[in-house]
């Protein structure tokens, strides 16, 4: 098994926190103090109807790739083995090209998990990966250019040119149907769009966002697969309402399945150093809390 997520997450963070060392005449322990303080302030957030979380701040967004990235990147790469349809898409996009939409994607964590993907299957095999994110908040550019950077530069350090990577970043409210009418080309080549805890901190806008679907799923191709990765919330309500939600829009009987372990055995927090281990505290490591799964997932396919 191949160990990545933690080696890149460390690159994106060494990276980010000399940036802010300069740009705002801090220290290093500084800038580590308030990274711990926004992961701190706002891990409550997340389990709110309407979270408050402040992305725009460069310190709760490195907070939220330190503590999130790897578990999410890990959920995706999990789905993409497990997932039928996902399999058949990739089958096809052999020796090809993948384009993927992570709808609210921040720093695109997805990309994570489907290079690791790629590069422990001994059966799916891409020349490209068009990733494109989504995101309401302009500022996630940055991070998400950290990462691709961080993946770049790990795949460069093992030798490994077994497929590129093209990346975009788009600025607009994902839920908002009005905001697709100027992307029908765009969109009309998705391969994968990929919602990985969107409607979380959507709760309230679950219901009334099946206009803006049905406008996505009008020029998305029709072998295009809607991948859905969520927290299993206490309230079975939430999971309930989100797949109602893609079987109205689609026409189709969907399947939910569960998450209930730990990253794989590869993925070694200790590679982010004990620094960061100190100061910022262990990260997302597990899917489960007292024996019941704190994820989701189900798969859609267009057609």
């Amino acid at each position: 098994m191949i160990g990545i997520y933690f080696k890149v997450i460390r690159r994106i963070m060494d990276t980010a926190i000399l940036d802010c060392v300069r740009k705002y005449k801090m220290t290093r322990e500084e800038v580590l103090v308030r990274i711990a303080n926004q992961i701190d302030s706002t891990s409550a957030e997340h389990r709110k109807p309407i979270p408050n979380i402040q992305y725009a701040d460069p310190f709760c967004r490195l907070g939220y790739v330190y503590r999130h990235a790897a578990a999410q990147a890990s959920l995706f790469e999990w789905v993409i083995g497990a997932s039928a349809d996902i399999k058949k898409l990739m089958e096809s996009r052999s020796q090809g090209s993948l384009h993927i939409c992570s709808m609210g994607g921040g720093p695109g964590t997805e990309l994570l998990g489907v290079s690791k993907g790629l590069l422990v299957s001994e059966e799916l095999s891409l020349s490209k990966i068009e990733f494109n994110i989504i995101d309401g908040v302009q500022a996630w550019a940055e991070n998400w250019q950290q990462l691709a950077n961080a993946v770049n530069d790990e795949f460069q350090a093992r030798g490994i040119t077994r497929f590129g990577i093209d990346k975009s970043f788009l600025s607009f409210d994902v839920l908002e149907a009005s905001s697709y009418e100027n992307y029908p080309s765009y969109f009309g080549q998705a391969d994968l769009v990929v919602c990985n805890y969107l409607f979380s901190e959507n709760k309230t806008k679950v219901v009334e966002s099946r206009e803006m679907w049905n406008t996505l799923r009008q020029v998305t191709p029709n072998d295009c697969v809607y991948v859905v990765i969520d927290r299993n919330e206490s309230n079975p309500q939430f999971v309930n309402t989100v797949r109602e939600l893609f079987e109205s829009v689609f026409g189709k009987s969907v399947e939910v399945n569960y998450f209930n372990r730990a990253l794989d055995s590869s993925e070694e927090a200790n590679d982010l150093g004990q620094e960061l281990l100190s100061t910022l505290k262990f990260p997302r490591l597990k899917f489960s809390l007292n024996g019941r799964p704190t994820a989701f997932w189900f798969t859609v396919k267009q057609g």
